[in-house]
């Protein structure tokens, strides 16, 4: 289960990027999702605090996870 990031995205519209990056701004995984529900294989990062960001054309959201 650590190495799945699941999320839920309520009135999806428009298709969203996601970006997972490190605290210093490298991209690690970039995906374009266009399903409300959606779980992302993680397996490939190291055990550290990254962000991830959702993007699309009205609103982008930040937030920390920490993979153990």
């Amino acid at each position: 289960a650590q190495n799945q990031l699941h999320f839920t995205l309520d009135n999806l519209k428009d298709k969203v990027e996601l970006s997972i990056l490190t605290l210093e701004g490298k991209v690690m995984i970039n995906r374009k999702i266009d399903e409300n529900s959606t779980a992302i294989d993680i397996s490939s990062l190291d055990s550290g605090v990254y962000i991830v960001q959702l993007r699309n054309q009205d609103l982008m959201v930040n937030k920390k996870i920490i993979k153990q």
